[in-house]
């Protein structure tokens, strides 16, 4: 039990240095930063129709392009689906309060998430990129996760883990060069003008 405690405190102490952190970047951003594709009062809007956006991504890698158009700052179906993420995202917090290991990837995932939600401005609007950090924490709550269900529910989460996989191995060999990367942008309907 003395070893679980100490745990428990190691996470929660490295998750508000982490989140001091965090909110001081924030601070200092928003000082400094020019807004580049929304005002300073969509930020909140903007940040939910991102999340929608990475959601989809986490989902569909293979569909998206390098650079989706998004108008964060209008309200859409990127913008409910980011509510519903953060509500999921909230109600896992509350289910795993306990789990120190699943907690802490979930805290991890929303701390690395957050700036590439333009809460602090980024020169580009949304990248494949902005995933890689979150994605570590997300699979810590995925490991816990699995250790708390049945070896079956086990299965179906193991199978749905390869059926993303496979998805984004797909999406992996536009990136094998450029002239690949930039073929399969050019080659969607929706071709980012960058």
């Amino acid at each position: 039990a003395a070893g679980s405690q100490r745990r428990r405190a190691l996470f929660i102490g490295y998750g508000a240095v982490l989140a001091a952190a965090l909110a001081g970047r924030i601070v200092a951003g928003i000082g400094v930063a020019p807004r580049l594709y929304f005002d300073g009062g969509d930020a909140p809007v903007a940040a939910l129709s991102l999340l929608g956006h990475y959601a989809g991504l986490l989902v569909q890698p293979e569909s998206r392009a390098l650079y989706d158009h998004l108008t964060p700052a209008a309200p859409s179906l990127w913008t409910a689906l980011g509510g519903g993420v953060l509500l999921a995202g909230l109600g896992a917090a509350w289910a795993l309060r306990r789990d120190a290991l699943a907690g802490f990837g979930l805290l991890a995932a929303g701390l690395c998430l957050a700036p590439v939600l333009h809460l602090v401005p980024l020169p580009a609007l949304a990248a494949e990129r902005y995933l890689y950090l979150p994605l570590a924490g997300l699979a810590l709550v995925a490991a816990g996760g699995v250790d708390r269900v049945g070896a079956r529910l086990a299965a179906v989460v193991a199978a749905v883990a390869l059926a993303l996989g496979a998805l984004s191995a797909t999406r992996s060999l536009d990136w094998r060069g450029e002239t690949a990367l930039w073929g399969a942008e050019v080659s969607r309907p929706h071709a980012s003008y960058k």
